[in-house]
Parts: structure tokens; sequence; C-alpha cells
């Protein structure tokens, strides 16, 4: 099943260091074109909301076990009629994941389920 949200960097690849990515022009707010999220059997997709300080940067996925990190970008999308600060991963295979701080600590844990899109919530 594919669905279409608003989001993403533009360019998928793993990374275990930060790197730079210029995403938008200086004094331009960041924003995005349309995602699809391609989800089913046992690929789920993470949409995470944040506050509008996290804008222009990236969050970092790890599954657990793994060594390797999936980032994405933090853009303002508008979802239904509402502008909203979003992180899509658009692709995660089921399992366990740690959202992970800037420094590559982890801040949440959570489950990815084959077929769903799941929601964090990091607003404070």
């Amino acid at each position: 099943m594919s669905t279409t949200l608003r989001d993403h960097h533009g360019h998928g690849h793993s990374h275990e260091v930060a790197h730079p990515h210029p995403h938008h022009e200086a004094g331009a707010p960041p924003a995005g074109g349309p995602v699809v999220v391609d989800i089913g059997g046992d690929v789920g997709a993470l949409l995470v909301t944040t506050d509008p300080a996290w804008l222009g940067r990236e969050l970092h996925v790890r599954r657990d076990g793994e060594v390797r990190t999936t980032h994405t970008g933090v853009w303002e999308r508008t979802i239904g009629s509402m502008p909203t600060v979003v992180a899509v991963f658009p692709a995660l295979v089921a399992g366990r994941y740690d959202l992970l701080d800037a420094t590559g600590q982890p801040m949440r844990s959570l489950a990815i389920a084959g077929g769903r899109i799941t929601g964090l919530d990091l607003r404070q």
C-alpha cells in the first residue's frame, strides 16, 4: 500500500555521522514537497511531529541491534489544513527503534509495525 504525505528531504541514505545538508535557502522556512510512504507486509513508516525549533534539522533512528542509522529532514507540512512541523521516515522494516538526539543517544524508543504509519509527538 502506498500513502502520500507531505515530507522528505529529497535523498535517501543512511549515515553514522552527522553531515551538512543544504536543504533550503538562508532565511526561507524549510518546506518540502509530497512524499510517498511505501508500507505493507513488514514495512511501516514513522511520522514525527516536532516543535518549530526542529525546522531544517534532521532526525535519526536506529533499529535495535544495528549500528547503522537512517535519517530524514524536519519540515513544515500542511496536514489537513494545519501547518505542522514533521519528519517522515517513509519506509522502515517492522521492529523496535530508537529515535536519536543530536549526539546520537537514544531519546525515545518505539515500535514500527508493518503496514502502518506510527505517529510520535515530540512537541512539549
